[in-house]
Protein backbone atom coordinates (compact mmCIF):
# COMPACT_ATOMS: atom_id res chain seq x y z
CA UNK A 1 0.00 0.00 0.00
CA UNK A 2 3.27 2.34 0.93
CA UNK A 3 4.59 1.46 -2.32
CA UNK A 4 1.80 2.61 -4.61
CA UNK A 5 1.04 5.57 -2.42
CA UNK A 6 4.45 6.74 -3.15
CA UNK A 7 3.52 5.72 -6.88
CA UNK A 8 0.92 8.04 -7.12
CA UNK A 9 2.69 10.85 -5.17
CA UNK A 10 5.77 10.73 -7.48
CA UNK A 11 2.83 10.05 -11.18
CA UNK A 12 0.97 13.78 -9.77
CA UNK A 13 4.25 15.44 -8.88
CA UNK A 14 5.56 14.65 -12.50
CA UNK A 15 2.61 15.53 -14.30
CA UNK A 16 2.52 19.02 -12.44
CA UNK A 17 6.39 19.32 -13.03
CA UNK A 18 5.22 18.69 -17.12
CA UNK A 19 2.64 21.29 -16.72
CA UNK A 20 4.83 23.98 -15.27
CA UNK A 21 7.36 23.48 -17.42
CA UNK A 22 5.38 22.82 -20.84
CA UNK A 23 3.46 25.75 -20.90
CA UNK A 24 2.18 27.78 -24.55
CA UNK A 25 1.49 31.55 -24.30
CA UNK A 26 -0.47 33.71 -26.91
CA UNK A 27 0.08 37.32 -26.45
CA UNK A 28 -0.43 40.17 -28.99
CA UNK A 29 1.07 42.93 -28.02
CA UNK A 30 -0.82 45.88 -28.90
CA UNK A 31 1.55 48.16 -28.43
CA UNK A 32 5.24 48.15 -29.29
CA UNK A 33 7.57 48.25 -25.53
CA UNK A 34 5.04 46.92 -23.39
CA UNK A 35 5.66 42.89 -23.72
CA UNK A 36 6.71 42.52 -20.12
CA UNK A 37 3.05 43.77 -18.88
CA UNK A 38 1.36 40.61 -20.81
CA UNK A 39 4.00 38.23 -19.07
CA UNK A 40 6.02 39.59 -15.85
CA UNK A 41 9.07 38.04 -14.85
CA UNK A 42 7.55 35.15 -12.65
CA UNK A 43 5.76 33.55 -14.94
CA UNK A 44 8.24 33.55 -18.13
CA UNK A 45 10.68 30.67 -16.73
CA UNK A 46 7.40 27.75 -17.11
CA UNK A 47 7.05 29.42 -21.09
CA UNK A 48 8.24 26.50 -23.55
CA UNK A 49 6.18 28.34 -26.42
CA UNK A 50 5.19 31.70 -27.57
CA UNK A 51 2.77 32.45 -30.26
CA UNK A 52 2.96 36.01 -30.52
CA UNK A 53 1.05 39.18 -32.93
CA UNK A 54 1.41 42.91 -32.69
CA UNK A 55 4.30 45.16 -32.74
CA UNK A 56 7.79 44.66 -30.94
CA UNK A 57 10.27 46.87 -30.33
CA UNK A 58 14.23 46.37 -28.93
CA UNK A 59 12.65 46.21 -24.96
CA UNK A 60 10.36 43.54 -26.21
CA UNK A 61 13.15 41.38 -28.37
CA UNK A 62 15.65 41.65 -25.00
CA UNK A 63 12.91 39.75 -23.19
CA UNK A 64 11.91 37.65 -25.55
CA UNK A 65 15.77 36.45 -26.31
CA UNK A 66 16.38 35.93 -22.38
CA UNK A 67 14.11 34.00 -22.36
CA UNK A 68 15.18 31.61 -25.61
CA UNK A 69 18.37 31.42 -23.61
CA UNK A 70 20.78 34.10 -25.22
CA UNK A 71 21.93 34.93 -21.94
CA UNK A 72 22.78 33.00 -18.65
CA UNK A 73 20.31 32.97 -16.01
CA UNK A 74 20.65 31.51 -12.54
CA UNK A 75 16.83 30.43 -12.83
CA UNK A 76 16.64 28.93 -16.12
CA UNK A 77 14.14 30.09 -18.77
CA UNK A 78 12.19 26.97 -21.34
CA UNK A 79 11.47 28.91 -24.11
CA UNK A 80 11.76 26.44 -27.27
CA UNK A 81 9.58 27.56 -29.65
CA UNK A 82 8.35 31.10 -31.03
CA UNK A 83 5.70 32.17 -33.57
CA UNK A 84 6.34 35.49 -34.71
CA UNK A 85 4.84 35.19 -38.02
CA UNK A 86 1.80 37.68 -37.20
CA UNK A 87 4.38 40.35 -35.73
CA UNK A 88 5.90 43.37 -37.43
CA UNK A 89 9.33 44.04 -35.94
CA UNK A 90 9.41 48.52 -35.05
CA UNK A 91 12.13 50.95 -34.71
CA UNK A 92 12.23 52.21 -31.13
CA UNK A 93 12.68 50.98 -27.57
CA UNK A 94 15.83 49.95 -25.63
CA UNK A 95 18.81 48.52 -27.75
CA UNK A 96 18.62 44.81 -27.24
CA UNK A 97 21.89 42.90 -26.23
CA UNK A 98 24.62 42.82 -24.11
CA UNK A 99 27.19 45.30 -23.45
CA UNK A 100 29.96 44.47 -26.17
CA UNK A 101 26.65 44.31 -29.38
CA UNK A 102 24.19 46.36 -28.15
CA UNK A 103 21.73 46.71 -31.58
CA UNK A 104 18.55 48.64 -32.36
CA UNK A 105 15.78 47.46 -34.25
CA UNK A 106 14.34 48.40 -37.43
CA UNK A 107 11.41 48.13 -39.48
CA UNK A 108 10.83 44.57 -40.61
CA UNK A 109 14.64 43.62 -40.34
CA UNK A 110 15.94 40.95 -37.93
CA UNK A 111 18.35 42.65 -36.40
CA UNK A 112 22.12 41.61 -36.07
CA UNK A 113 23.11 39.38 -33.47
CA UNK A 114 18.94 39.26 -32.34
CA UNK A 115 19.24 35.87 -31.13
CA UNK A 116 22.42 35.06 -31.35
CA UNK A 117 23.88 32.38 -28.81
CA UNK A 118 19.93 31.23 -28.25
CA UNK A 119 20.85 27.90 -26.26
CA UNK A 120 17.36 26.88 -25.44
CA UNK A 121 16.09 27.99 -29.03
CA UNK A 122 14.76 25.05 -31.26
CA UNK A 123 12.29 26.45 -33.74
CA UNK A 124 11.28 29.78 -34.56
CA UNK A 125 8.94 31.03 -37.37
CA UNK A 126 9.81 35.03 -38.39
CA UNK A 127 7.34 37.70 -39.20
CA UNK A 128 5.49 37.78 -42.16
CA UNK A 129 6.56 40.85 -42.87
CA UNK A 130 10.31 40.51 -42.60
CA UNK A 131 12.39 41.97 -45.75
CA UNK A 132 16.10 41.24 -44.41
CA UNK A 133 17.97 38.77 -42.23
CA UNK A 134 20.95 40.41 -40.66
CA UNK A 135 24.29 39.18 -40.13
CA UNK A 136 24.88 36.96 -36.84
CA UNK A 137 21.21 36.92 -35.88
CA UNK A 138 20.94 33.28 -35.19
CA UNK A 139 24.49 32.06 -34.98
CA UNK A 140 25.88 29.73 -32.31
CA UNK A 141 22.60 28.20 -31.84
CA UNK A 142 22.93 25.09 -30.17
CA UNK A 143 19.85 23.29 -30.35
CA UNK A 144 18.21 25.70 -33.45
CA UNK A 145 16.39 22.77 -35.77
CA UNK A 146 13.60 24.95 -37.61
CA UNK A 147 13.62 28.46 -39.25
CA UNK A 148 10.36 29.21 -41.28
CA UNK A 149 11.57 32.62 -43.33
CA UNK A 150 8.90 34.37 -44.91
CA UNK A 151 8.40 34.70 -48.78
CA UNK A 152 9.77 38.85 -48.66
CA UNK A 153 12.97 38.14 -47.45
CA UNK A 154 15.81 38.97 -50.36
CA UNK A 155 18.73 38.94 -47.57
CA UNK A 156 20.86 37.27 -45.42
CA UNK A 157 23.15 38.64 -43.58
CA UNK A 158 27.07 36.97 -42.84
CA UNK A 159 27.30 34.30 -40.58
CA UNK A 160 23.49 34.48 -39.55
CA UNK A 161 22.70 31.26 -39.34
CA UNK A 162 26.86 29.57 -38.56
CA UNK A 163 27.63 27.16 -36.13
CA UNK A 164 24.06 25.78 -35.46
CA UNK A 165 24.63 22.00 -35.66
CA UNK A 166 21.27 21.08 -35.46
CA UNK A 167 19.61 23.10 -38.39
CA UNK A 168 19.61 20.43 -41.11
CA UNK A 169 17.43 21.66 -43.65
CA UNK A 170 15.95 24.94 -44.12
CA UNK A 171 13.76 26.56 -46.95
CA UNK A 172 15.31 29.62 -48.78
CA UNK A 173 12.26 31.73 -50.41
CA UNK A 174 12.19 32.45 -53.97
CA UNK A 175 12.78 36.23 -53.19
CA UNK A 176 16.26 36.13 -52.18
CA UNK A 177 19.40 37.50 -54.31
CA UNK A 178 22.13 37.75 -51.74
CA UNK A 179 22.99 35.28 -49.64
CA UNK A 180 26.30 36.93 -47.84
CA UNK A 181 29.54 35.18 -46.95
CA UNK A 182 29.65 32.48 -43.89
CA UNK A 183 25.92 32.17 -43.62
CA UNK A 184 26.01 28.46 -43.00
CA UNK A 185 29.45 27.70 -41.87
CA UNK A 186 29.56 24.80 -39.62
CA UNK A 187 25.52 24.84 -39.49
CA UNK A 188 24.04 20.80 -39.55
CA UNK A 189 22.47 21.03 -43.34
CA UNK A 190 22.22 17.81 -45.02
CA UNK A 191 20.76 19.68 -48.21
CA UNK A 192 19.57 23.01 -49.15
CA UNK A 193 18.34 24.43 -52.71
CA UNK A 194 19.50 27.78 -53.30
CA UNK A 195 17.04 30.16 -54.74
CA UNK A 196 17.05 31.12 -58.84
CA UNK A 197 17.85 34.89 -58.00
CA UNK A 198 21.58 34.47 -56.66
CA UNK A 199 23.88 35.70 -58.58
CA UNK A 200 27.06 35.19 -56.23
CA UNK A 201 27.94 32.03 -54.03
CA UNK A 202 29.57 34.60 -51.20
CA UNK A 203 32.68 33.38 -49.62
CA UNK A 204 32.56 30.56 -46.77
CA UNK A 205 28.97 29.98 -47.29
CA UNK A 206 28.58 26.26 -46.19
CA UNK A 207 32.27 25.78 -45.18
CA UNK A 208 32.67 22.92 -42.50
CA UNK A 209 29.29 21.36 -43.64
CA UNK A 210 30.23 17.95 -42.85
CA UNK A 211 26.69 16.59 -43.03
CA UNK A 212 26.24 18.55 -46.51
CA UNK A 213 25.39 15.75 -49.06
CA UNK A 214 23.43 17.58 -51.49
CA UNK A 215 23.30 21.36 -53.26
CA UNK A 216 20.92 22.59 -55.55
CA UNK A 217 22.79 25.54 -57.25
CA UNK A 218 20.99 28.15 -59.63
CA UNK A 219 20.77 28.63 -63.37
CA UNK A 220 21.19 32.22 -62.77
CA UNK A 221 25.26 31.44 -60.73
CA UNK A 222 28.06 33.16 -61.94
CA UNK A 223 30.32 33.21 -58.99
CA UNK A 224 31.62 30.82 -56.44
CA UNK A 225 33.80 32.49 -54.07
CA UNK A 226 36.82 31.08 -52.16
CA UNK A 227 35.88 28.58 -49.54
CA UNK A 228 32.22 28.18 -50.01
CA UNK A 229 32.40 24.27 -49.63
CA UNK A 230 35.49 23.92 -47.61
CA UNK A 231 35.30 20.33 -46.53
CA UNK A 232 31.84 19.28 -46.92
CA UNK A 233 33.17 15.61 -47.03
CA UNK A 234 29.77 14.15 -47.52
CA UNK A 235 29.38 16.07 -50.54
CA UNK A 236 28.97 13.69 -53.32
CA UNK A 237 27.73 14.93 -57.14
CA UNK A 238 27.65 18.61 -57.65
CA UNK A 239 26.33 21.23 -61.18
CA UNK A 240 28.30 23.63 -61.65
CA UNK A 241 25.87 25.84 -63.92
CA UNK A 242 26.89 27.24 -67.01
CA UNK A 243 26.75 30.72 -66.68
CA UNK A 244 29.59 30.24 -63.71
CA UNK A 245 32.75 32.58 -65.12
CA UNK A 246 34.65 31.90 -61.73
CA UNK A 247 35.36 29.80 -58.71
CA UNK A 248 37.49 31.05 -56.06
CA UNK A 249 40.42 29.85 -53.83
CA UNK A 250 39.67 26.55 -51.58
CA UNK A 251 35.78 26.28 -53.13
CA UNK A 252 36.08 22.75 -53.03
CA UNK A 253 39.37 22.21 -50.31
CA UNK A 254 38.79 18.83 -48.88
CA UNK A 255 35.72 17.46 -50.33
CA UNK A 256 37.07 14.37 -50.59
CA UNK A 257 33.93 12.44 -51.55
CA UNK A 258 32.89 14.12 -54.32
CA UNK A 259 32.70 11.71 -56.98
CA UNK A 260 31.31 14.09 -60.07
CA UNK A 261 31.06 17.62 -60.50
CA UNK A 262 29.67 18.33 -63.75
CA UNK A 263 31.04 21.93 -65.30
CA UNK A 264 28.38 23.18 -67.71
CA UNK A 265 30.29 26.27 -69.05
CA UNK A 266 30.89 25.53 -72.51
CA UNK A 267 34.50 27.92 -71.40
CA UNK A 268 36.36 26.85 -67.98
CA UNK A 269 35.48 29.50 -65.69
CA UNK A 270 38.41 31.07 -63.89
CA UNK A 271 39.71 29.21 -61.45
CA UNK A 272 42.02 30.05 -58.37
CA UNK A 273 45.04 28.31 -56.93
CA UNK A 274 43.34 25.68 -54.36
CA UNK A 275 39.85 25.61 -55.96
CA UNK A 276 39.56 21.85 -56.41
CA UNK A 277 42.59 20.43 -53.47
CA UNK A 278 41.97 17.20 -52.70
CA UNK A 279 39.36 16.63 -55.28
CA UNK A 280 41.13 15.98 -58.55
CA UNK A 281 42.06 12.34 -58.27
CA UNK A 282 38.62 11.25 -57.05
CA UNK A 283 36.27 12.79 -58.83
CA UNK A 284 35.39 12.89 -62.34
CA UNK A 285 34.67 16.05 -64.23
CA UNK A 286 32.19 15.83 -66.49
CA UNK A 287 31.83 18.72 -69.35
CA UNK A 288 30.20 19.34 -72.48
CA UNK A 289 30.95 17.86 -75.49
CA UNK A 290 33.33 19.66 -77.48
CA UNK A 291 35.31 21.06 -74.49
CA UNK A 292 37.99 18.49 -73.10
CA UNK A 293 41.07 20.77 -75.23
CA UNK A 294 39.66 23.63 -73.27
CA UNK A 295 39.22 21.60 -69.53
CA UNK A 296 42.20 19.93 -70.15
CA UNK A 297 44.42 22.67 -70.77
CA UNK A 298 42.94 25.18 -68.33
CA UNK A 299 44.60 26.25 -64.60
CA UNK A 300 43.26 23.49 -62.00
CA UNK A 301 40.77 21.69 -64.55
CA UNK A 302 43.98 20.02 -65.99
CA UNK A 303 44.70 18.45 -62.55
CA UNK A 304 41.76 16.30 -62.61
CA UNK A 305 42.66 12.76 -63.54
CA UNK A 306 39.17 11.55 -64.89
CA UNK A 307 37.78 14.10 -67.79
CA UNK A 308 34.57 12.55 -69.29
CA UNK A 309 32.94 15.17 -72.36
CA UNK A 310 29.65 14.39 -72.84
CA UNK A 311 28.09 12.43 -75.73
CA UNK A 312 27.55 14.29 -79.20
CA UNK A 313 24.63 16.10 -78.95
CA UNK A 314 23.60 16.19 -82.14
CA UNK A 315 23.37 12.14 -82.46
CA UNK A 316 20.61 10.90 -82.71
CA UNK A 317 21.75 7.28 -81.17
CA UNK A 318 23.84 6.79 -77.99
CA UNK A 319 25.71 3.29 -78.18
CA UNK A 320 27.37 2.27 -75.23
CA UNK A 321 30.73 0.03 -75.39
CA UNK A 322 30.69 -2.58 -72.99
CA UNK A 323 34.78 -2.73 -73.83
CA UNK A 324 36.92 -0.45 -74.71
CA UNK A 325 40.79 -0.95 -73.95
CA UNK A 326 43.61 2.17 -75.29
CA UNK A 327 47.10 1.36 -75.03
CA UNK A 328 50.34 2.64 -76.63
CA UNK A 329 53.10 0.48 -77.68
CA UNK A 330 55.89 0.64 -80.49
CA UNK A 331 55.05 3.99 -81.90
CA UNK A 332 51.00 2.37 -82.34
CA UNK A 333 47.63 3.95 -80.34
CA UNK A 334 45.73 0.99 -79.84
CA UNK A 335 41.95 1.26 -79.53
CA UNK A 336 40.20 -1.84 -78.79
CA UNK A 337 36.11 -1.44 -78.90
CA UNK A 338 32.86 -3.83 -79.54
CA UNK A 339 31.31 -0.79 -81.22
CA UNK A 340 31.89 1.29 -84.11
CA UNK A 341 32.87 4.70 -82.70
CA UNK A 342 34.35 8.07 -83.17
CA UNK A 343 37.83 8.74 -81.54
CA UNK A 344 39.49 11.94 -80.90
CA UNK A 345 43.23 12.32 -80.17
CA UNK A 346 44.45 15.42 -77.98
CA UNK A 347 48.48 16.84 -77.76
CA UNK A 348 48.44 17.09 -74.01
CA UNK A 349 48.44 20.58 -74.38
CA UNK A 350 45.06 20.05 -75.93
CA UNK A 351 45.42 20.42 -79.35
CA UNK A 352 43.62 17.98 -82.12
CA UNK A 353 45.95 15.90 -82.92
CA UNK A 354 43.62 13.32 -84.82
CA UNK A 355 40.25 12.24 -85.22
CA UNK A 356 39.73 8.59 -86.63
CA UNK A 357 36.48 6.27 -87.09
CA UNK A 358 37.23 3.07 -85.45
CA UNK A 359 35.86 -0.69 -85.99
CA UNK A 360 34.91 -3.46 -83.85
CA UNK A 361 37.92 -4.77 -82.94
CA UNK A 362 41.77 -3.44 -82.27
CA UNK A 363 42.38 -0.37 -84.40
CA UNK A 364 45.81 0.30 -84.77
CA UNK A 365 46.62 4.20 -85.31
CA UNK A 366 50.46 5.60 -85.90
CA UNK A 367 51.25 8.40 -84.01
CA UNK A 368 54.59 9.38 -82.29
CA UNK A 369 56.00 8.56 -79.47
CA UNK A 370 54.87 10.92 -75.78
CA UNK A 371 52.20 11.07 -74.03
CA UNK A 372 48.78 11.91 -76.14
CA UNK A 373 44.70 11.94 -74.96
CA UNK A 374 42.52 9.61 -75.98
CA UNK A 375 38.73 10.17 -76.11
CA UNK A 376 35.94 8.09 -77.22
CA UNK A 377 32.14 7.91 -76.76
CA UNK A 378 32.93 10.68 -73.50
CA UNK A 379 35.79 8.97 -71.90
CA UNK A 380 38.76 10.23 -71.92
CA UNK A 381 42.19 8.20 -71.59
CA UNK A 382 46.05 9.85 -70.97
CA UNK A 383 48.43 7.44 -72.95
CA UNK A 384 52.08 6.79 -73.26
CA UNK A 385 53.21 5.66 -76.53
CA UNK A 386 56.64 4.26 -76.67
Amino acid sequence: MKKQVLFIFWLVNSFYSFQLFSETKTIHVEKAGTFAEYLPEQDRYSVTKLILSGELNGTDIQIIRDMAGCVYSETPYNLKDIDMSNVKIVAGGYAYGDSFKKQNTSNNIIGEYMFFGAQILESIRLPNTTELIDGLSFSSCPNLKEVVIPELVSSIGASAFARCPKLSSIILPDKITTIEGFTFEESGLTSVKIPQNVTIMRWGVFRNCDNLSSIDLPESLEHIDYDVFENCVKLVEIIIPEKVQFIGDKAFYNCYNLKNMYANAKKPPLSISKAFYGITDVCTLNIPYGTYSLYSTADNWKDFKNIVEEENPSSNEIIFSEKLIVYGENNQLFIESDIPATAFIYSVSGSLIKQINIKTGINQVPITSGICIVSVNGKSYKVLVK
